[in-house]
């Protein structure tokens, strides 16, 4: 699995120092919810204030979600300003829903 960080961002810094992270697909139905973690947002565990979820053996997880991906650290590599981070599937669940697609600038 791979992921695309900020140069200096939090995330960077806290998938760097865990060597793991985990990755929460949304519902078609949690546009808002997209949109709130799309845009600025409070550092650390403020960011998830009001959102329930629960903490996965890497990371933390939106209990509501479609599925989700636990990934153990593989490498990472600065690609302009931001690092290409690649991690190994270590752990995954689904659930029946239908998960959220971003296109043409709205959510489907």
């Amino acid at each position: 699995m791979s992921i695309c960080l900020a140069n200096g961002s939090r995330t960077l810094e806290l998938v760097r120092d865990a060597k793991a992270f985990a990755l929460s697909v949304l519902a078609s139905d949690q546009d808002l919810l997209a949109s709130r973690f799309a845009e600025s947002r409070s550092a650390g565990a403020a960011q998830f204030s009001g959102v329930p979820h629960h903490m996965g053996a890497c990371g933390p997880v939106l209990d509501s979600a479609a599925a989700w991906i636990g990934c153990q650290l593989e490498g990472m590599q600065q690609w302009g300003d931001h690092h290409i981070v690649v991690g190994r599937v270590s752990e995954a669940e689904a659930t029946g829903r239908r998960p959220i697609v971003r296109h043409d600038g709205a959510y489907h």
